[in-house]
């Protein structure tokens, strides 16, 4: 386990990176692309109460992921319809991340059941907000926290190896 502790200290300084980089662009007056759900629910256009005027705000209740790998645009917590969809960040995984069907320690690569997975996720608390955008319409600001989709996995052996979830601020401060 000693040998793996510096990857452990470089996962956190990665993703904290990682989540600067992505919302970088934020801080100069650009919007972050997201799924078109994130958008149309504060919006309005899935309940019909209608979009969002300017100055007003609708709290939301979906959760917004940044994918530290695929960081070009937010995911959200949109659930899978029997049939229909995977539901967003979940056919992102299966899409983009079809390497990690088999969960494996990040400390000692074995495979790791199921029901015995630890994910290692980060959330990010959002001192500003982000403007998010789905076409050139649709667009809101975000506010509260994002989570980042798993960034590695952990066996009941080594969850406890890392203070989870990891804590980012954004911007840092």
């Amino acid at each position: 386990m000693v040998a793996a502790l510096p990857g452990i200290i470089n996962v956190g300084a990665m993703v904290h990176a990682v989540v600067q980089d992505a919302l970088a662009d934020v801080l100069h007056g650009r919007r972050k692309q997201s799924c078109l759900h994130l958008v149309d629910a504060p919006n309005g256009y899935r309940t019909g109460v209608g979009p969002l005027r300017p100055g007003q705000q609708r709290e939301l209740d979906r959760m917004a992921f940044l994918c530290v790998r695929h960081p070009e645009r937010l995911l959200c917590d949109e659930r899978e319809s029997p049939g229909v969809s995977l539901g967003c960040a979940n056919l992102h995984m299966a899409q983009e991340h079809k390497d990690e069907i088999v969960a494996r320690c990040f400390t000692c690569a074995q495979p790791i059941p199921e029901d015995e997975v630890t994910p290692v996720f980060a959330v990010i608390t959002l001192h500003q907000p982000l403007s998010v955008y789905h076409g050139p319409d649709r667009s809101f600001r975000y506010m509260g926290e994002l989570e980042t989709l798993p960034i590695t996995y952990l066996c009941q052996r080594h969850r406890d190896q890392m203070d989870l979830p990891i804590r980012i601020m954004w911007p840092r401060r």
